[in-house]
C-alpha cells in the first residue's frame, strides 16, 4: 500500500538520521529501511546482518559493501535477492531501496553504481550530510549527485571509505562510474563496486589507471582507519573456529580479503567469514571444515608470501639481540626478512634464514659499505634499524636526469619541472605512489614530510635546500 505523503516524508527523515549501534559504537548490522522479501530470504541479507559494526565509519563503509561481493542484478523483482547470475536488466534491491525509501515510487531500476554506495553509506549509519542519496557517478550540485570534496588522481592518496570516479574514456572528463576505496596495497587501489560486470566486485588497478578520474571524499568525523592493512594485526597461533571474535580473527578476516576471498573484517568469525574460509580451503586442497587450524594457516601464510602481501611491519617481531646467521630460525629472523621487505626485497616472512635472505643481507653490506658476510651482526643490525624507522631512505634507483635540478623552494601550489624532478627522486627512494605530474600537491607534500621525518629535517612539507642537499647525499653515499 503506498504511504500517503507525510507518512512517507516522516519515514524519509527517520532514514536521514539513524539511530546509531550501542554506547560504544558496537553492534550487529540492521537494515535500515523495510526490505524487500526477495532480499530478506537470500544470502546478501543475511551477510549484511552478519556483518558488526565497529563504530568507525571509514570501516563500516566498507564491510557493508564487502557483504554484498557477488551479487548480481536480475531480470525482475523476483531476482533482487541478488542470486539470478544471468540477469541483466538492472533489478537490484539497491535501486529498489532508493525507490521505494529516497523517491516514494515502487524502485528505481537502472544502473546501481552510485545508489549501490549510498546505500552501503545507510546500513553503515553514515549520516546524508557525509554521503548523500546519489543516483548518479558524479559530484555535483545536483540532488541526485554525490555532495563532497573532490580530489584529483596523481595528487591525493585515497583512504578506505573514499569514493573512486571514473571516466572511462581515459580523458578525465567524463563521469563515468563509482566505486568504493577498500584499501591502498603498493601501488594500486583496491575497491568494491557495484554495477560491474551486472554484479558487486572487488578490483585491484594502479594508482596512476588512465580510467580513475578522481576520488570524493566524505567528511567523516572518524579517523583514517588500518582496519584493511595485514601489518595491523598479529597473526594467530592457535586454531581459530566460528563464532569466535578478536584480534585473530581480523588478521583472518584481512588475509581472506588480500587473497580475493572477501568478507568483513570486523572481528567476528561469522557465516561469510566461515563461507570464504572454506572457499579457500577447497581452492588449496584441504579439508573445508571452515575451521582455520594449522594448515590454513600455512597455506594463508604460504599464498599471502607468494603475492608479497605478508605484513611488513618489524614491530610485530623482537628485534635480534644475537647474531643471525644462514642456518637460524625464528621470531627475530622474522624481523629481519620484514625489514628487508620495507628495504624494498621480496624477502618472504618464513622464519627461516635461507639463502635467499643471505644474499639480501650480503646486498645491503656492500650497498652500505660494510664486508658482505651475510651475517646480521650489531653494525648491520644498528644500521637496519635505522632504515626501517621510516621508509624511504634504501635507494632503489637513479635520481632523474630529464629533468633541472631545483634552485628555488618548493612548496604546495608550485609547479614545473623542477616539480618533477622532486617527484622522481622521491619515487626512487621508494615512494612508490607518486607520479611525475609536474605539481606541488598533496601527495608530493605528503611524500616530503615523510622524507624530512625519516632525515631528522623540520617537518613542514617545504622542500628548501637542505632537504635537496640531504636528499641528493643519499644517492651519492
Amino acid at each position: 500500500m503506498k504511504l500517503k505523503p507525510l507518512a512517507a516524508a516522516l519515514l524519509a527523515l527517520a532514514f536521514t538520521f539513524p539511530i546509531m549501534p550501542d554506547s560504544e559504537g558496537v553492534g550487529r548490522t540492521q537494515a535500515q529501511y523495510p526490505v524487500s522479501s526477495q532480499y530478506s530470504a537470500g544470502v546478501y541479507y543475511s551477510n549484511l546482518m552478519d556483518a558488526d559494526l565497529t563504530g568507525d565509519l571509514r570501516r563500516d563503509y566498507v564491510n557493508v559493501a564487502l557483504s554484498q561481493a557477488g551479487y548480481h542484478e536480475g531480470n525482475s523483482v523476483s531476482d533482487l535477492g541478488g542470486g539470478n547470475l544471468n540477469g541483466w536488466l538492472d533489478y537490484t534491491e539497491y535501486g529498489y531501496w532508493f525507490g521505494t525509501q529516497v523517491q516514494d515510487r515502487g524502485g528505481l531500476y537502472s544502473p546501481w553504481c552510485a545508489i549501490f554506495a549510498a546505500w552501503c553509506a545507510r546500513q553503515a549509519f553514515i549520516p546524508v550530510s557525509v554521503i548523500s542519496n546519489a543516483a548518479y557517478a558524479r559530484i555535483g550540485v545536483n540532488p541526485y549527485h554525490f555532495h563532497m570534496e573532490y580530489r584529483a588522481k596523481g595528487e591525493y592518496l585515497p583512504k578506505s571509505g573514499d569514493l573512486i570516479f571514473y571516466d572511462f574514456t581515459g580523458t578525465g572528463e567524463k563521469w563515468s562510474h563509482v566505486g568504493i576505496v577498500a584499501y591502498v596495497e603498493k601501488d594500486r587501489v583496491v575497491t568494491v563496486e557495484g554495477n560491474m560486470d551486472k554484479q558487486v566486485r572487488m578490483f585491484r588497478r594502479p594508482l596512476n589507471s588512465s580510467i580513475i578520474r578522481g576520488y570524493g571524499v566524505p567528511a567523516y568525523a572518524s579517523p583514517d582507519t588500518r582496519a584493511f592493512d595485514l601489518s595491523y594485526y598479529t597473526p594467530p597461533t592457535a586454531a581459530l573456529y566460528p563464532g569466535a571474535s578478536g584480534a585473530g580473527i581480523g588478521w583472518l578476516q584481512c588475509a581472506l580479503l588480500h587473497l580475493g576471498y572477501p568478507c568483513p573484517v570486523d572481528g567476528s568469525f561469522g557465516d561469510m567469514t566461515t563461507a570464504q574460509v572454506r572457499a579457500f580451503q577447497r581452492d588449496n586442497g584441504i579439508n573445508t571444515t571452515g575451521n582455520c587450524g594449522s594448515l590454513t594457516r600455512a597455506a594463508l601464510h604460504a599464498k599471502l608470501a607468494e603475492k608479497q602481501i605478508e605484513p611488513v611491519s618489524p614491530s610485530q617481531f623482537p628485534v635480534p639481540a644475537r647474531t643471525l646467521r644462514c642456518g637460524d630460525s625464528g621470531d627475530d629472523v622474522m624481523w629481519l626478512q620484514a625489514a628487508l621487505r620495507i628495504m624494498g626485497f621480496d624477502a618472504h616472512t618464513t622464519g627461516y634464514f635461507g639463502e635467499l635472505t643471505l644474499a639480501r643481507v650480503k646486498l645491503l653490506q656492500r650497498t652500505w659499505g660494510i664486508t658482505p658476510t651475510g651475517n646480521l651482526g650489531p653494525v648491520t643490525r644498528e644500521k637496519l634499524q635505522k632504515a626501517v624507522s621510516g621508509p624511504g631512505l634504501y635507494v632503489q634507483g637513479q635520481l632523474p636526469t630529464q629533468y633541472p635540478v631545483p634552485t628555488r623552494t618548493l612548496k604546495k601550489g608550485n609547479s614545473g619541472s623542477d616539480v618533477k624532478w622532486l617527484q622522481h627522486a622521491l619515487k626512487a627512494l621508494g615512494c612508490s605512489r607518486l607520479t611525475g605530474t609536474g605539481y606541488f600537491g598533496d601527495l608530493t607534500e605528503e611524500y616530503v614530510r615523510l622524507f624530512q621525518s625519516t632525515c631528522g629535517l623540520p617537518v613542514n612539507g617545504v622542500f628548501d635546500k637542505t632537504c635537496r642537499d640531504r636528499l641528493i647525499a643519499l644517492f651519492d653515499n
